[in-house]
């Protein structure tokens, strides 16, 4: 995987028809910590990005059920979230835990459905408030600075169209 990213580096961020970036894909398979690892590096904004279904990695990664594409009907993985490829996600990317699917799941949610074990759900909830925490931090900090910089009027700029009255 790795040698695929040197030689195609755009590939991690690539999407498919239906939204999913190979992190998706790896997330929703249960691959490996350290797979998960590689291609949340190569390209750490597939950490947050939502699929058609408003899906993350992280939300395939901690539901059980999920179904990747309508042809895999059969989902016999049915295993909890492993909780290093949990914490492998996280680390690039704490927004994610935040953020609702179109079934109004968080991925917390989908873990505790699937199973998951007691310290899996814990970080979960923990990164889910430091998340919440972040974001709300965000948006102080964004109207802050809108507040400081107050937007312009440039319709009376000096390159405007009008002519100037002497």
């Amino acid at each position: 995987i790795v040698e695929i990213i040197r030689v195609c580096p755009d590939m991690p961020a690539a999407k498919d028809c239906l939204g999913r970036t190979p992190l998706h894909v790896a997330a929703g398979l249960k691959a490996s910590a350290s797979l998960l690892t590689i291609l949340a590096h190569a390209c750490p904004a597939a950490c947050i990005v939502q699929d058609e279904g408003g899906k993350t990695p992280l939300h395939f990664l901690c539901d059980s059920s999920c179904v990747l594409f309508e042809e895999d009907h059969h989902n016999d993985s049915n295993q909890p979230p492993d909780h290093e490829a949990v914490v492998a996600l996280l680390s690039y990317s704490i927004h994610a835990v935040t953020l609702e699917d179109d079934e109004e799941m968080s991925p917390l949610e989908h873990s505790i459905i699937s199973g998951a074990s007691l310290k899996t759900v814990k970080l979960l909830q923990s990164a889910t408030s430091k998340g919440t925490q972040l974001s709300h931090l965000r948006s102080l900090t964004a109207s802050t600075t809108s507040n400081l910089h107050p937007k312009v009027d440039t319709s009376n700029s000096v390159n405007s169209e009008r002519p100037i009255k002497r």
